[in-house]
């Protein structure tokens, strides 16, 4: 099976420097991956074992409180939805697994900066990322290896 490389960039704007909290509605939360080095390892909230690791990354996002924000919905109409808001996460070089997709839920106002990573989608069908709906967001994503 051929295995395809790309790069997935949305947005150009780079979080840089924030401080690393975890818990909190605006905070920043440092991922490493499992093969990330010990340093890296030492400065982040979360470690990935390597395994299923779409469930700690959507772990970082859901861990920001829901904010009402409102939403173009047609011509001179809008719609109020709750979304994970106000929030940033930063996911370190290393190689990431991906056992499923990792869905990115409905969010408004968030940075996932992730330059460096790796991603490696293990089906060979399907979608290895899925944003939902995204308000005022900045999403950066390294490469994402696939054979789907």
């Amino acid at each position: 099976m051929k295995t395809t490389l790309f790069t997935m960039m949305l947005g150009c704007t780079l979080l840089a420097g924030a401080p690393a909290l975890w818990a909190g509605s605006s905070a920043t939360i440092v991922v490493a991956a499992s093969n990330s080095p010990a340093d890296c390892k030492a400065k982040a909230n979360l470690v990935c074992d390597g395994t299923n690791d779409q469930v700690e990354l959507l772990q970082t996002i859901t861990r920001a409180n829901k904010y009402p924000t409102r939403l173009d919905w047609g011509p001179n109409a809008w719609r109020t939805v709750n979304v994970y808001a106000r929030h940033s996460v930063i996911w370190l070089p290393g190689d990431y697994y991906l056992d499923n997709t990792l869905t990115i839920p409905d969010a408004g106002d968030m940075v996932i900066k992730s330059e460096g990573a790796y991603f490696h989608y293990r089906k060979t069908t399907g979608d290895a990322v899925v944003v939902q709906g995204m308000m005022r967001c900045r999403y950066n994503f390294g490469t994402i290896e696939t054979s789907s």
